[in-house]
């Protein structure tokens, strides 16, 4: 991923400095999964971590006859569990690479979730 600065006064401490970014859409799919597993491991925030991966997000769409004060019951570290590991082996079929947070996560469901690897 390479950046620009695109501000023309980037040496200026005061001057808000904004970013062009050229990256692929392979780029932007890893820096999405490595963001989805930190939010995961490190903060135990679940929706936003399989929200980032497309789930939420749709069932969200599709509410269907529900009124917004409704309540329906997820185990949300599953759904981003599930979709954490479909994103990580959508990469590697791509690839055969793996984002650097790769390798923790899998760490971590070795230890913590192996019922799940199966």
């Amino acid at each position: 991923m390479s950046r620009r600065d695109r501000s023309g006064d980037a040496d200026r401490p005061d001057r808000a400095v904004g970013l062009e970014f050229e990256l692929s859409k392979i780029d932007a799919a890893v820096d999405q999964i490595d963001w989805a597993i930190r939010l995961f491991l490190d903060h135990q925030a679940y929706l936003p971590a399989s929200r980032s991966q497309g789930r939420p997000r749709n069932w969200l769409k599709h509410w269907d006859q529900r009124t917004d004060d409704e309540k329906i019951r997820l185990e949300l570290d599953e759904e981003a569990i599930q979709y954490i590991v479909r994103a990580l082996t959508n990469l590697a079929m791509h690839d055969g690479s793996q984002p650097s947070e790769g390798l923790r996560f899998w760490n971590w469901m070795d230890q913590n979730r192996r019922d799940l690897l199966a």
